[in-house]
């Protein structure tokens, strides 16, 4: 795998969520513990861990985005993004 291929991933899940407005994202459907902006987070997180930390790079991502959207973690409060879009 390049980067291509994780750039690509990311392409495609932002065109998977992008018609989605803000309570959506928010949303954490009944009998789940996070919403898709959860979901999202932790699947940049989880790149930066397997890639980068366990490989001894320095992560390209602050500490309180690596503790919010780590696994076992969950949505602590509703994201206030304006324009997630932008």
């Amino acid at each position: 795998m390049n980067i291509n291929n994780i750039i690509q991933t990311r392409k495609n899940f932002i065109n998977l969520i992008s018609d989605l407005d803000i309570d959506q994202l928010n949303q954490i459907p009944e009998g789940y513990n996070n919403n898709i902006i959860w979901n999202f987070g932790h699947i940049i997180v989880t790149q930066q861990l397997l890639c980068n930390k366990f490989s001894g790079l320095p992560l390209l991502i602050d500490e309180d985005i690596l503790d919010a959207f780590r696994k076992g973690s969950k949505p602590e409060k509703k994201s206030a993004v304006k324009s997630w879009k932008s």
